[in-house]
């Protein structure tokens, strides 16, 4: 799932943001949308629960959509 179709330097902020999450978001986030793990996977590998997984991921991926959009948001209004 890893963000198919965006460029290299999209790809690349994403991992940059996904690097400054928090530990336990940082690594269920990787697991899950870069190795492509599934979640029961995860929640044995991490010693977690289904349930802790997705609120994990649901977070991670919230925080990263956020700083996305500003970084996106910046840009077009700087070129724009």
């Amino acid at each position: 799932m890893f963000y198919r179709g965006q460029n290299t330097l999209t790809q690349e902020l994403i991992l940059t943001l996904i690097d400054k999450l928090p530990e336990k978001q940082r690594l269920v986030m990787y697991l899950r949308d870069i190795e492509e793990y599934e979640i029961d996977d995860i929640a044995t590998l991490t010693g977690s629960t289904e349930p802790a997984v997705r609120t994990n991921l649901s977070r991670a991926r919230a925080v990263v959509k956020m700083q996305l959009t500003k970084v996106f948001d910046y840009e077009k209004r700087r070129i724009g």
